[in-house]
């Protein structure tokens, strides 16, 4: 690859892995699996991008890649939605076109074109596909599934692998095909040698098949196959950490996703929890000093022990403890209750006067969404994110429980250059709707913007023409 199409690549390994990482979680069943599958894509989208080209083309290519996966789903230790454990009994061909066609919004008639077959074929395995699954033909269906696959997507965390790291790997790959490609030619020359000779002197064809055998059972080197290139390399888990924000309501709750080199998930993600945010919008409640002193996982419940800053937290409301709920139920999805500890005494609201109804469960579980979580936000990207000239993002929507209707609102969003110029803007309607949640999403072609110029994405609820329960993210062009 030349240098232009270097750093298109690389933009777009940057903008797209965490919608690719969803997507893989949902095929594979387990982010294991997804880890494994989307690196073996991004390995051979590197070695196709000069012929690849764009953006679509690199999509097109990927649900491909996803859709050639013969892997097992994994199965949860949890109990599960059964529209989803039924998705995960499909094969793998037919549950990627699952969720291609309905998480992904691939529309039907394109799903061939993703299986590698003809149209009729891709329809046909589409349909079977659906019919198999539980409350196929009401009319609630497609929503539900939806929001089946929406909600297991949005605890999946970035694969944030070097650029670097993919390029390392296909270069093996290529050497690998290189290998095996001149092995190849080597033994067809060595076979037409020996049969011309061979067939001059009228002898049988086993003869000449014996003759170029051991050219083909030995490798060049001698040495033993080498493992995957898709295997990857451990650099460190993704997690998602829950920080507050303001919102035209109160303190909500928004989410970054960081990488924590702790053996410990769960414990890696109060780490950041506990310390500033990327995003200068957000904050975190817990005082400066706090630490963890311990975590303990028994039965589906953590017991967090944090050391005596934590005292001092900031109150108000609940927030900061549903903060600490939401991040270790996201870093641990078979943790489903929190017990708090501060200094070894265990907390049930000594935190904050009259903060009782902050436990209303022994352990404590997530409340409602619409109660914390934000009614707008930017999720795809962090704070300083790098992005190419054309690019998605988007986020979740969540209906405020202050209203009077819990209405999903759409959301209207912009994009201004560094010079405070406006370079796009629109209107995204919720999707994949499920209670008071829904999805959001813009795409943006970029023009008169260079690399390394740094952009502001701003997102809010388009409800009575106001600006409100406004979210930002700055990022940079690196494509």
């Amino acid at each position: 690859m030349n240098a232009r199409q270097h750093e298109a690549f690389t933009a777009y390994v940057e903008a797209r892995d965490l919608p690719l990482m969803r997507t893989a979680s949902l095929i594979s069943g387990h982010r294991g699996g997804a880890a494994a599958l989307l690196t073996r894509a991004l390995v051979r989208l590197r070695l196709a991008w000069p012929r690849v080209g764009d953006t679509d083309g690199a999509d097109a290519f990927m649900r491909r890649q996803f859709a050639e996966s013969r892997g097992e789903p994994g199965a949860s230790g949890v109990p599960t939605d059964p529209l989803w454990s039924a998705l995960l009994t499909l094969p793998s061909r037919a549950r990627a076109a699952v969720v291609f066609h309905a998480f992904d919004g691939v529309p039907e008639g394109d799903i061939a074109a993703a299986l590698g077959c003809s149209p009729p074929a891709g329809r046909r395995v589409l349909s079977s596909a659906l019919s198999g699954l539980p409350g196929n033909g009401k009319p609630e269906f497609a929503e539900r599934l939806a929001a089946v696959l929406r909600a297991h997507a949005d605890e999946v965390a970035p694969l944030a692998m070097p650029v670097a790291t993919i390029n390392a790997k296909a270069g093996v790959l290529h050497r690998r095909r290189a290998v095996l490609a001149g092995a190849g030619a080597a033994v067809l020359l060595i076979a037409g040698a020996v049969a011309v000779p061979l067939l001059v002197k009228n002898t049988s064809p086993a003869v000449a098949f014996v003759a170029g055998a051991p050219a083909s059972s030995t490798s060049p080197s001698g040495a033993a196959p080498r493992a995957s290139v898709a295997a990857p390399i451990p650099l460190g888990a993704a997690v998602a950490v829950y920080y507050v924000g303001d919102a035209a309501s109160g303190p909500k709750l928004y989410r970054e996703f960081r990488r924590t080199i702790a053996i410990d998930r769960v414990r890696g993600a109060i780490d950041f929890m506990l310390a500033p945010p990327l995003d200068p919008d957000y904050r975190t409640p817990w005082p400066a000093g706090t630490r963890v002193r311990s975590v303990v996982v028994t039965g589906g419940v953590a017991v967090v022990d944090l050391s005596a800053a934590a005292a001092d937290v900031v109150t108000g409301s609940c927030a900061y403890l549903q903060q600490l709920v939401w991040t270790v139920t996201a870093a641990d999805t078979s943790i489903v209750g929190l017990k708090l500890r501060v200094d070894g005494k265990e907390q049930r609201g000594d935190l904050s006067p009259g903060a009782a109804s902050c436990y209303r469960n022994v352990p404590t579980t997530r409340h409602l969404p619409a109660e914390f979580l934000a009614p707008i936000q930017i999720s795809t990207f962090n704070h300083g994110d790098p992005v190419a000239r054309r690019f998605s993002f988007g986020g979740e929507v969540t209906a405020d429980a202050d209203s009077q209707s819990l209405t999903i609102p759409d959301v209207m969003w912009s994009v201004t250059g560094p010079d405070g110029r406006q370079l796009a803007a629109g209107k995204s309607p919720a999707t994949a709707k499920s209670g008071a949640r829904g999805r959001w999403q813009a795409i943006v072609v970029l023009q008169g913007v260079r690399r390394g110029d740094v952009v502001t994405l701003r997102a809010w609820d388009a409800a009575g023409g106001a600006v409100r329960n406004l979210d930002t993210k700055t990022v940079r062009i690196a494509g």
